[in-house]
């Protein structure tokens, strides 16, 4: 992604995972939105985008923070809400090995006293 696409994601990802107020949008219960009002609201605050792009920021997503639905009218965030929001997601058995990344400095407080997950639903692991 180009430079200015990073600052689109970065700015979807702050709305649709932590600050929808902060546009004047709700997002539903499984944390979709449509494009349409989205797209409207950011303009209405300072962050102009087209449908454009968002398809590409999407698609550029080498993190595949966001996910449109299959009509491709609603968009949501997949993964790092601190909104309250259900994604619908299937529990599973984990494996035996999981990984965190995390950066040095955290060791210590994480095998002191565990992986928190602050203000998020859950702690992602691979």
């Amino acid at each position: 992604m180009n430079k200015t696409d990073v600052r689109r994601s970065k700015r979807l990802s702050q709305v649709l995972r932590h600050r929808p107020e902060s546009v004047g949008i709700e997002l539903d219960p499984r944390g979709w939105v449509d494009q349409p009002s989205l797209l409207d609201a950011l303009a209405a605050n300072g962050s102009p985008m087209t449908r454009d792009d968002i398809d590409r920021v999407v698609r550029g997503n080498d993190k595949q923070r966001f996910e449109l639905d299959a009509t491709l009218d609603r968009i949501r965030a997949r993964q790092g809400h601190t909104v309250e929001v259900d994604l619908d997601l299937t529990p599973s058995e984990p494996p035996a090995v999981l990984f965190h990344g995390t950066p040095r400095a955290n060791i210590d407080s994480i095998l002191a006293s565990g992986l928190d997950r602050c203000q998020r639903h859950h702690v992602h692991l691979s």
